[in-house]
């Protein structure tokens, strides 16, 4: 198989990579044992920042260390010849693992997730199924700066009741303040709101029916008849209460029945 070729950030050895390596060689002490092998390592001697995880398994920035150039290209090369999927050139579709016993066509490996032992389908598959390749697709983000929800601080909560053991409403309490008023035809007190932009402030006859129709009949009388607001209101509530006064006693003559 041929060599990559392409730019040094393209093969995963760009400016994080070099500076990486300045600052490792900087704080190298001589004499220091390789990450690799376990022998000295000097500064005249050719060192490069261990990066082979970075380049074979997806780019997962692995651990600031530094090595040998030929320890750090020969673990890289192992590396790789292992995850490599082998197709076994002897066995056919219908052979059969001694392992799993399922028929295979590349060789099994372990995998890097569970350690469970699998058959890939290509050269990228590094876990046995789809559940090990979310858990390692999630573990190199945690390795990227990325934080899983269920670990993220918490935002402070919000202050309790007061110390009087009053508690206020969920909603906060109303803005716009209510008003009292008593009917100008049957007398009966009512509640609007005080807010003149909601219609408050200016009502003086309740809901009922016949206190609306009273309130139609009164402004017939001024407009037609030329009488007084206070006379027609007067003429009304005489005639509003006279009605009640014919209502209850029908009712009473209904119960008596």
């Amino acid at each position: 198989m041929a060599r990559f070729t392409g730019t040094t950030t393209q093969r995963g050895l760009g400016t994080e990579h070099v500076a990486d390596k300045k600052r490792l060689m900087a704080a190298l002490r001589e004499g220091e044992p390789c990450w690799r092998c376990g022998k000295p390592m000097y500064s005249w001697q050719k060192l490069d920042r261990d990066h082979v995880i970075d380049r074979v398994l997806g780019g997962t920035h692995g651990p600031a260390v530094l090595a040998h150039a030929s320890c750090n290209r020969a673990a890289g090369a192992k590396l790789r010849n292992q995850m490599k999927p082998m197709a076994i050139a002897a066995a056919g579709r219908d052979t059969v693992c001694r392992i799993c016993g399922k028929p295979y066509h590349y060789a099994a490996r372990m995998c890097e997730v569970c350690g469970l032992h699998y058959h890939p389908n290509g050269a990228s598959q590094r876990t046995c199924g789809r559940a090990c390749g979310v858990e390692m697709r999630k573990r190199s983000r945690i390795a990227q700066g990325w934080i899983p929800k269920a670990q993220r601080p918490k935002p402070p909560r919000k202050p309790g009741p007061v110390e009087s053991g009053e508690r206020e409403p969920v909603g906060g309490w109303p803005l716009a303040e209510i008003a009292y008023y008593t009917c100008r035809y049957c007398g009966k007190p009512g509640v609007t709101w005080a807010n003149k932009r909601r219609g408050g402030g200016r009502r003086e006859v309740c809901d009922a029916r016949a206190c609306q129709l009273a309130r139609l009949k009164a402004n017939n009388l001024r407009i037609r008849r030329g009488m007084t607001r206070e006379q027609a209101d007067a003429a009304m509530a005489d005639a509003v209460a006279s009605t009640a006064r014919e209502e209850g006693a029908n009712s009473r003559q209904a119960r008596d029945w």
